[in-house]
């Protein structure tokens, strides 16, 4: 499927733990939603909130950088479930995403994991 303008937007947000994605094509149709809890007693809620502080607590400098890239991709694939959900892999079947928007932050590198289709 040829890359489409999407519009990922936030619905019934009720905390910094807790909203809705609503996941819309360029026309505003309808294409996904999830609902979001985060749980902040989870091993991972600290990596969403500050990757990089996370990774220098976390890591063990022998095993650099193999013990990064290992909690890199521990808190990617926790972010991936828990923050984007099934709206993640339908961000993938509908093309390459490219951030883009008034308030939007490019991070440094890809954190969130999808299960690619």
């Amino acid at each position: 499927m040829p890359s489409t303008p999407l519009q990922l937007s936030v619905a019934e947000f009720k905390d910094a733990d807790h909203w809705r994605w609503v996941l819309s094509d360029s026309n505003g149709a309808f294409l996904a939603d999830h609902s979001v809890a985060l749980d902040r007693s989870d091993a991972h809620y600290p990596g969403f909130l500050n990757l990089d502080s996370y990774v220098y607590q976390h890591a063990d400098r022998e095993k650099w950088p193999d013990d990064d890239i290992r909690i890199l991709d521990e808190v990617g694939a926790w972010m991936g479930t828990q923050v984007l959900g099934s709206i993640g892999e339908t961000i993938v079947s509908c093309g390459t995403p490219m951030p883009s928007g008034k308030f939007c932050r490019i991070p440094p590198r890809p954190i969130c994991q999808i299960r690619w289709l």
